[in-house]
């Protein structure tokens, strides 16, 4: 959902698709979704056995701050 609501804020109403570019879009998006929650899954689970819990929390508050600065900015910039 985040993808299609980035490119409805970031373009706006002046983009047009044809159905076929509508199509290869969602199936592009899908793909990159799924490949990228396995690379985190797999980088997680190998952290998981490597690093402290304190560090593990650590990076997970400055990833969701990081992700809120973002939004922020999206926001910001309309």
């Amino acid at each position: 959902m985040a993808y299609f609501a980035a490119l409805i804020i970031g373009r706006g109403t002046t983009w047009s698709f044809t159905l076929e570019e509508s199509l290869l879009f969602v199936v592009g998006v899908t793909i990159a979704s799924v490949s990228w929650q396995t690379v985190l899954a797999a980088i997680e689970a190998i952290a998981r056995t490597r690093l402290s819990p304190r560090f593990m929390n650590a990076s997970i508050i400055v990833g969701n701050a990081i992700v809120v600065l973002l939004g922020i900015q999206i926001i910001l910039s309309i």
